[in-house]
């Protein structure tokens, strides 16, 4: 098995590779600016010696730059998009080096369009180069190990077999669970999930199983009531080599954000926090105008031909407008083309719509194949109403319904609902689990960025409904 060393090794790879990479694209850009004969060079060609010890000097400063933003740090959670997000913030930064250089170094009159193209094709190149690196790590993760640090598990109830569940269904995230520890006194055992198991008289007794074990990493999930002898079983392993992760029995209270600040020496546990802020608003916002606008505009045929085939195709109004509920729980009409027969909830009153749906019309079944029907939402995100990204709004009758039993369900209208939205392009559509749409949800809320939303409205463009090689989320 590939032991730390071999993850250290394959980090040092990477940044050869990267500085290699780099390099590469500076001088790529130089050839092609001046030798390739594809752009004029009335002014002259500059010697290749500045340019070949800038890509150099910049090679080593961007490497620099990427293990400050973590792409050489260990890896547990594998992700192609992360990994891109990273370099792409990596490169940004880079760039702005880049700029540095050129302005201190006056010795040689530097072209722009040079600088420009190689951070472009730098981006490019290191994109390609960790998406190969994303795929040769899971091989060698799988195949030999590299970087799977072996665990047990201290506690028991339900938050403990929800954390085992989830190390033992993601071996992306780096674990390999070799036992569930209880001790008398403390916690017991009782975890159906199939893993050998073992109780120990008092908490000392766990330097031994370390060692037996060759342990990496505890996870210590004691029940509410015995949180106070944590204490105890960190200063039994306090001299061995050991990761200890403490898991708090506060499942039904801690958001996928939390984190831990210090307040002088008084730890702090951020339970809640804002989930986008005043200016991620005004981005978002933005983003929306500029977006919706654009795609009415651009998708007006479109839209007048839907509009004349719903009307010539069955009797009643074009669009449908129904209530639903938004932002802060506040109520708006949502238009949507109109796919079923007018006063279809007569009798019925609100129901979810089904696949096959009796209620539909010819033509609306096939917008809703496609999800043509949604496209008038976008005069509600033109309106501030909706986000083109977001949870997707409910009916107030649901709302009522759920958020008495659905844990956080009332978190969802933290943001303005979407067109489309996490839960939707992880294939959470129509009639599904409104639980498991409450987890993507909160998820979607408390990891938002536009790159995010950018990443949403592409599988949604692409119908792609599979599970997402971020994080998945777990519990609500």
């Amino acid at each position: 098995m590939l032991n730390r060393k071999g993850q250290i090794t394959f980090s040092g790879i990477l940044i050869i590779t990267d500085a290699l990479v780099i390099s590469a694209s500076f001088l790529f850009s130089y050839w092609f600016r001046f030798h390739s004969g594809l752009m004029s060079t009335t002014k002259g060609i500059p010697p290749l010696e500045p340019y070949f010890i800038a890509s150099i000097v910049v090679a080593l400063l961007w490497v620099l730059i990427f293990w400050m933003v973590g792409l050489y740090e260990s890896r547990q959670v594998l992700a192609r998009d992360e990994e891109i997000y990273r370099v792409a913030k990596g490169t940004v930064v880079g760039l702005v080096a880049i700029l540095a250089f050129s302005f201190f170094y006056r010795e040689v009159v530097w072209s722009r369009l040079v600088l420009g193209l190689a951070t472009l094709t730098a981006f490019l190149l290191l994109s390609l180069e960790r998406s190969a690196a994303v795929a040769i790590y899971r091989y060698l993760m799988t195949r030999y190990g590299l970087g799977v640090k072996k665990a047990a598990l201290i506690g028991n109830g339900e938050t403990a077999e929800r954390i085992l569940k989830h190390l033992i269904g993601n071996p992306q995230y780096g674990y390999q669970v070799a036992s569930l520890v209880g001790i008398e006194g403390y916690c017991q055992t009782t975890s159906r999930v199939g893993l050998p198991s073992e109780t120990l008289a008092e908490p000392s007794a766990l330097s031994g199983l370390v060692d037996r074990q060759e342990l990496d990493t505890l996870f210590i999930v004691l029940p509410t009531e015995n949180q106070r002898k944590v204490a105890d079983i960190v200063g039994a392993v306090e001299h061995r080599p050991i990761e200890l992760k403490f898991v708090p029995d506060l499942a039904d209270i801690i958001s996928h954000d939390t984190s831990v600040t210090q307040l002088g020496d008084i730890p702090l546990i951020n339970l809640r926090v804002v989930p986008i802020s005043d200016w991620d608003l005004i981005i978002k916002r933005g983003f929306d105008i500029v977006c919706s606008l654009a795609a009415l505009v651009l998708l007006s045929p479109l839209l007048l031909l839907l509009a004349l085939l719903v009307k010539l195709t069955s009797p009643g109004p074009i669009l449908y407008s129904q209530e639903r509920v938004g932002y802060d729980g506040k109520t708006f009409m949502m238009h949507k083309f109109r796919s079923m027969r007018a006063g279809a909830e007569d009798q019925s009153g609100p129901v979810w719509a089904k696949e096959g749906d009796p209620r539909r019309t010819a033509f609306g079944s096939f917008i809703r194949k496609y999800s043509l029907d949604e496209l008038p939402q976008f005069y509600n995100v033109l309106m501030g109403e909706m986000s083109l990204v977001g949870p997707r709004p409910e009916r107030p009758f649901f709302v009522d319904k759920f958020k008495s039993q659905v844990p956080r369900y009332a978190s969802r209208h933290k943001v303005k609902s979407g067109v489309t939205g996490w839960a939707q392009v992880n294939g959470l559509r129509g009639d599904t689990s409104i639980i498991e749409r409450t987890k993507y949800d909160i998820y979607y809320i408390e990891h938002w960025s536009l790159l995010m939303d950018i990443k949403i409205l592409v599988r949604t463009a692409r119908s792609e409904e599979h599970t997402s090689e971020l994080q998945s989320p777990n519990t609500i």
